[in-house]
């Protein structure tokens, strides 16, 4: 006998228990076989209460779903009894709101609020009112609030002028993660995203999470996180029909089908490509346009060089996930899971550039944060290899730009890091140009409103300059700021000790000549982070 649970939205979610009977059972003996966890009370069905309850998320429905099968003759041939009923998941009541904007917006422009009431888990609660709640603006430099406006339907609308704004709940006990807003003349436009999450198009996560389906992830980006464009990846060591750990060509036209039945220029931008394990590291490589315009590549590629090659004169970006090295093997072939992580780490596979990768993670929710060797928040990584940090390689000469993501594989995207793009409109090839171009910001996961300049040169470019540099930042945070941290060369270079919430700075410094990067970082009083892509400069 066979039980096997199912248990959606958890990250071990596919759990077999079998029980093996030497001899048959006699009359009027039985099996029981109790389920269920012990901490979770709000499920619809008859069931114990499971420890899963804190995620049930998904719109359609979270359920726990258990299957019985019984191999009567001792042959392996099993028979399905379906005799459990689906377990529906609940959310708790409202504890939290979770509030929404734009990050930039003209004089005059009415921009458009979210609202989305969430329980102490951040399950949301589509259906919950919140016309008894308004929504309050507040000036970010004097703290006065300036406007109120009503909620209909988890919207509002705000008109601004001129300045930095905070965009809150008033009059609530509840707790609520606020918006920043930048108005000002021909302001730019900022979109939000995450640059690498997975569905169950991927192996491993099929093989756990049957409910974290791609048309949930797309529809989760969408309706919680708020995200303006999302890439969808999925996991492969190689390109050929071995489904059970690789992209197969039916799974390649899934992903790129699902992907442009849920593209909506101008409020959805959803791109597609896959996460390659191969012996350089992982790497996330993404595409312009729809997949089913890309040739499923069919062959046994062994490392990323090979992708740029058979992908060489196309829109491809590829880039680097910097958390511990396994060699791009599949880490069934390891005898020693210990050792795993750091077999074969080669610097020299890192020697050629390409003009495919001008980005790399600086911090993934998943594994953690990759900036610089013992940075804390190493999180799931824990430690990382020696000379595989991007500062190890940005001080090696490579030119890369931030990104942040989730490293979802839950069908949650925008859950943890994000990524802000400068781009000139919200569709698949201003998003992707952009990104190319290393027009970056990226946190781990407020919506902190950053931009960068040197001289006249924007974040991500390369400039000629003499030693007297100029340098402008501006933040705007949805909470209090600790301190901000200009960074030279891999070394802080400046700290600005804070505790505002927008903090504007403009310097004339001076450097030596030479080759030199400079980027920002920002810490709110939470902890959380945010990063601005970096500038080149040679000083003459």
């Amino acid at each position: 006998m066979r039980l096997v649970l199912h248990i959606k939205r958890w990250h071990d979610s596919c759990r077999v228990g079998v029980i093996t009977l030497e001899s048959g059972l006699k009359p009027g003996e039985a099996v029981n076989v109790r389920f269920g966890g012990v901490d979770r009370p709000w499920l619809e069905g008859d069931c114990a209460p499971s420890r899963v309850g804190q995620l049930a998320f998904f719109k359609d429905g979270t359920h726990l779903e258990y299957r019985l099968e019984v191999d009567q003759q001792g042959n392996r041939e099993y028979r399905d009894y379906d005799i459990f009923p689906s377990i529906k998941l609940i959310p708790e009541k409202l504890a939290r709101l979770q509030v929404t904007a734009k990050g930039y917006a003209c004089p005059g422009e009415v921009v458009e609020v979210s609202v989305l009431p969430m329980d102490r888990y951040g399950n949301p609660l589509f259906d919950c009112s919140l016309n008894e709640f308004s929504i309050a603006l507040h000036d970010l430099k004097t703290g006065v609030l300036v406007t109120q406006s009503a909620i209909h339907d988890q919207r509002s609308t705000v008109q601004l002028e001129h300045g930095a704004y905070r965009i809150t709940v008033g009059n609530t006990n509840l707790h609520v993660d606020d918006a920043v807003i930048i108005c000002e003349e021909n302001a730019p436009s900022l979109y939000w995203g995450d640059t690498h999450t997975h569905s169950n198009l991927t192996a491993n996560i099929r093989d756990n999470d049957l409910g974290a389906t791609p048309e949930r992830a797309y529809t989760y980006a969408r309706e919680v996180s708020k995200l303006d464009y999302i890439f969808l990846s999925e996991q492969t060591f190689t390109f050929n029909e071995d489904r059970t750990v690789n992209i197969d060509r039916a799974t390649w036209k899934k992903m790129g089908d699902v992907c442009d039945q849920f593209n909506e220029p101008g409020k959805l931008v959803t791109m597609s490509g896959f996460e390659f394990h191969c012996r350089r590291g992982d790497t996330v490589c993404l595409f312009r346009g729809s997949l089913n315009d890309y040739e499923y590549p069919g062959y046994e590629m062994e490392i990323v060089h090979d992708v740029w090659d058979f992908y060489k004169g196309q829109p491809v970006i590829t880039i680097p996930h910097l958390h511990r090295f396994c060699n791009g093997r599949n880490p069934k072939y390891f005898d020693d899971q210990d050792a795993k992580f750091e077999d074969g780490f080669d610097l020299n596979n890192w020697e050629p550039d390409s003009d495919h990768e001008s980005m790399v993670e600086v911090y993934s929710a998943q594994w953690g944060r990759f900036e610089y060797e013992g940075n804390p928040m190493v999180l799931k990584a824990r430690n990382n290899v020696k000379n595989n940090t991007v500062v190890d390689f940005l001080n090696r000469g490579k030119k890369w730009g931030f990104t942040a993501n989730s490293d979802g594989h839950d069908g949650n995207p925008g859950y943890g890091g994000v990524t802000g793009v400068y781009a000139d409109s919200l569709t698949r090839e201003s998003i992707f140009d952009a990104v190319q171009d290393r027009q970056t910001i990226a946190t781990t996961h407020p919506r902190m409103v950053m931009d960068f300049f040197i001289n006249d040169a924007h974040l991500g470019r390369t400039i000629d300059a003499r030693n007297e540099l100029n340098i402008r930042f501006r933040v705007a945070a949805p909470r209090k700021l600790k301190r901000i941290e200009i960074i030279q060369n891999g070394e802080v270079f400046k700290r600005i000790d804070t505790d505002q919430q927008y903090v504007e700075l403009n310097m004339a410094e001076s450097v030596q000549a030479g080759n030199h990067y400079f980027y920002v970082r920002c810490f709110q009083d939470d902890g959380h982070i945010g990063w601005v892509s970096p500038i080149w400069v040679n000083v003459a």
